[in-house]
């Protein structure tokens, strides 16, 4: 089991979901300080082939900035990536991208969030099981 939480309620995850333990998805609670409302999910996910990256506790935003330093993703491909205005379309381009090479999902050790344990992301939202949604 695997947790991920958010002000928001939905049924699908979005390409490049986090998930850690329960202590960290506790912790990313503090975040969503606009929101009086907040859901746990507890997930099952396949991770397939899985590839193990450095996390430099940067939020979404920058993980294409953070694989590209890591060589998990070429120049041309952050380049690419780096026109894409819209952040969603951004992610769910990475994801084809990280598919193309082989690469289902990442792997890291918590640098924010419950610091030291182990995080994920997954790039297939078809690959992530709900188990559960229980509101705070």
């Amino acid at each position: 089991m695997i947790y991920h939480s958010s002000p928001a309620k939905f049924s699908t995850f979005r390409h490049m979901s986090h998930f850690g333990t329960l202590k960290a998805a506790i912790h990313r609670i503090s975040a969503y300080t606009n929101s009086d409302v907040h859901y746990m999910y507890v997930c099952d996910i396949d991770f397939g082939r899985c590839k193990v990256i450095q996390d430099f506790g940067n939020e979404n935003e920058w993980l294409h900035v953070d694989l590209a330093k890591q060589n998990v993703i070429s120049k041309s491909e952050y380049h690419y990536l780096r026109s894409i205005p819209d952040h969603l379309t951004r992610m769910e381009m990475l994801s084809e991208i990280l598919n193309q090479n082989g690469i289902d999902s990442l792997k890291y050790i918590n640098c924010a969030e419950d610091s030291g344990s182990w995080s994920y992301i997954s790039t297939n939202p078809s690959k992530i099981k709900i188990l559960s949604i229980e509101e705070l």
